[in-house]
């Protein structure tokens, strides 16, 4: 999942800039989740004495804070508070036995002195406290601050090891994630069809299938290795289990077929040799064997390898208007991903 932040700042002069921000969220795919984490590292990078407004379209996110007097008696907060002292010295020295024999109420005296609560605090130092204030705003109803944040979110999603420059630059971005989402997720009516190829196709382009590489980092002591169990020899992750035992060729002549027949058809059999070798020659038709053993390397170029995770490339667009509309084009884009999708 990704996260995208926009924050504006007016100073003290009145002067106002604006910071964005995107990143991605690792871990269990939860879009409250990914919500949560940009609200933090927004708070997170607040200057300080500042007020904010917080907009959001996650109602999930939203939560209100009650100010509760510190050392009052309040139930909750004492019991929070011995949580919280108990919590701090969780070293590795402090095991059972210690906690057990250690007189925590004369030494938390001792260690504090005097009570905190004694501490003489002025007005101008309460008031200079970050002030925050939530705002929901409408999901994908056009506000300009909310559109470009999903954006960034889309953006910071995608920022894995393999996404170099050159593959960000050769990528269809707007094609690539109509084609990931299938039908659109503001959706009201959605089918498990549906919802099962979209789960595929996120999962597959944040390497969070659950392989033997994932499995191995949440269970080692059951999954001892990450070694694929049928070829013995590598990594078994995201990509190879649509690389292992040439499967990609499988999928790559496939590809290339369906295009063909649905250029064919538009066109007729004049065409066919032309979008043949078309396709041929072209970058993103190629396997490239060594992008399935190595994780990254900045010279990379878009293969074959990034059609398999989901990502459109420009040049098949500009390759196949060449040859039919611009319309009759997207189609065909459209339905040979569905296609591939079928059958990955």
């Amino acid at each position: 999942m990704g996260i995208g932040i926009i924050m504006g700042f007016t100073t003290s002069n009145q002067e106002t800039y604006t910071k964005t921000l995107g990143a991605r969220v690792t871990g269990n795919p939860s879009s409250t989740r990914a919500e949560l984490w940009a609200i933090l590292v927004a708070l997170k990078l607040l200057p300080y004495a500042a007020t904010a407004t917080i907009k959001t379209d996650s109602q999930a996110s939203i939560v209100n804070y009650v100010k509760v007097k510190a050392h009052a008696g309040t139930a909750e907060n004492e019991f929070a508070d011995q949580f919280a002292k108990w919590g701090a010295l969780q070293n590795e020295w402090n095991n059972k036995h210690i906690q057990r024999e250690t007189n925590w109420q004369l030494s938390f005296q001792i260690i504090h002195g005097s009570k905190i609560t004694n501490l003489i605090t002025s007005q101008e130092d309460h008031n200079k406290r970050k002030l925050i204030n939530y705002v929901k705003v409408k999901a994908h109803a056009g506000t300009a601050e909310n559109e470009f944040a999903d954006q960034f979110a889309k953006w910071g999603a995608l920022q894995n090891e393999w996404n170099n420059k050159h593959i960000q630059r050769e990528t269809n971005w707007q094609l690539s994630f109509q084609i990931i989402h299938g039908s659109k997720i503001t959706n009201l009516i959605t089918s498990q069809e549906d919802h099962n190829k979209r789960k595929l196709s996120i999962k597959l382009l944040n390497d969070e299938l659950p392989t033997k590489k994932r499995l191995h980092e949440r269970k080692p002591l059951i999954y001892t290795d990450n070694i694929c169990v049928s070829c013995n020899k590598s990594q078994e992750d995201s990509l190879h289990v649509f690389t292992y035992n040439r499967f990609a060729n499988t999928l790559r002549n496939g590809f290339m077929d369906y295009i063909i027949n649905k250029v064919t058809k538009i066109k007729g059999n004049t065409k066919k040799q032309l979008i043949t070798n078309v396709l041929k020659i072209s970058n993103f038709a190629k396997i490239d064997v060594l992008r399935q053993i190595r994780v990254y390397n900045f010279q990379d170029k878009f293969s074959f390898i990034d059609i398999i995770r989901g990502f459109i490339p420009k040049q098949l667009q500009k390759n196949l208007t060449r040859i039919i509309s611009k319309t009759e084009a997207k189609k065909t884009i459209i339905d040979t991903f569905m296609e591939l999708c079928d059958k990955k």
